[in-house]
């Protein structure tokens, strides 16, 4: 279970984060939606280490995450995508994720055995079937189409074996068919995997349609969470943010 427990944050004066608490169960699917400046990011940025809070905890299986480097909290079974993949360009696939599942430290002996160690290669294989990257594994990267790459990034993510998978907005950027094909691709890895799985995202349609539960963030407090149909409906949300789309929806 992974568990935020009163955090906030502040830049200068800027309260982002107040006093969030919230509980994802393990093998869980979840959205957080809200406003442009709500918060989102700067809470993925707080669970992955890359922010400190001021205040609270953040807690994986029992284990405290604040104040861990990104480095070790990915360790502890924690990964994400970002919203702009960052991915060598030259690489395959198959070359990104061999890369990213070697051992960080392989001491003196790695100094005399190649490269990509068998277990990588292995892992490598899994995730580009897992992906369904088959047919441009071995494709450079800076040739893959946009949602390809974003593709790519996830598996990096997931070469390393998460409990907790984090996607920022995995669908930025991309055509109906895509993203489309990006929300089946991730419904069918929870499935599979049964990774607990934490996304960010702008499409309703998308959240209401793939999410377990959603939380709202507005100005860096919860506004409601809940079951997908019982946040569409609520009206503060709709006020705040959902707007139109709920009368739509209706």
């Amino acid at each position: 279970m992974l568990a935020l427990r009163h955090v906030s944050k502040s830049f200068g004066g800027n309260h982002v984060i107040q006093d969030v608490s919230l509980e994802f169960a393990k093998g869980s699917l979840s959205a957080i939606i809200g406003p442009n400046g709500a918060g989102k990011t700067t809470l993925f940025n707080l669970i992955c280490g890359t922010v400190r809070p001021d205040h609270g905890e953040i807690v994986l299986e029992g284990r405290a995450l604040q104040g861990l480097p990104p480095r070790h909290v990915a360790a502890r079974g924690l990964a994400r995508a970002f919203q702009v993949a960052s991915l060598f360009p030259t690489f395959t696939p198959w070359e990104s994720f061999c890369a990213a599942a070697a051992p960080a430290h392989l001491g003196i002996a790695g100094l005399f055995s190649g490269f990509p160690r068998a277990s990588a290669r292995h892992r490598a294989d899994e995730v580009i079937a897992l992906l369904g990257l088959g047919a441009v594994a071995r494709t450079p990267v800076a040739q893959l189409s946009h949602g390809d790459q974003k593709m790519v990034d996830i598996g990096i993510a997931l070469c390393a074996r998460p409990q907790v998978l984090l996607l920022d907005e995995p669908t930025a950027g991309m055509g109906p068919e895509e993203r489309w094909h990006m929300v089946d691709t991730v419904r069918r890895l929870w499935q599979s995997t049964g990774l607990t799985v934490l996304f960010i995202e702008h499409d309703m349609d998308i959240v209401f349609s793939v999410a377990q539960d959603v939380t709202v963030l507005s100005y860096g407090a919860i506004l409601a969470r809940g079951a997908p149909a019982a946040v569409r409906a609520d009206p503060g949300v709709i006020q705040a943010y959902l707007g139109s789309y709920a009368k739509e929806a209706a």
